[in-house]
């Protein structure tokens, strides 16, 4: 999925954070499940609270921009990667 996201011509990450945080600074625990189940996943409570521990780097149980970004930008890492040339034995 984080493939296809780097491909993905319009994805803007402020776009996409302000979708999920709902104009706030930051995405709390209940944006994140507001925002899952309106695009029809519905995880247990346990999943996406491991979600938010999983992104939450200053452990303040909430998503900041920045927290986003280092996520959403795995991909442009790993797009990096495929995009250089092997080395030749």
């Amino acid at each position: 999925m984080q493939r296809q996201l780097s491909e993905c011509q319009d994805f803007h990450k402020i776009r996409a954070f302000e979708t999920i945080a709902k104009g706030y600074q930051s995405i709390a625990m209940p944006d994140l499940i507001f925002y899952l189940e309106r695009n029809s996943f519905f995880p247990r409570r346990e999943d996406t609270e491991a979600i938010l521990r999983r992104c939450d780097h200053d452990a303040n149980r909430t998503i900041s921009y920045t927290e986003f970004c280092e996520i959403a930008s795995v991909a442009d890492a790993a797009k990096q990667n495929d995009n250089k040339p092997e080395a030749e034995e």
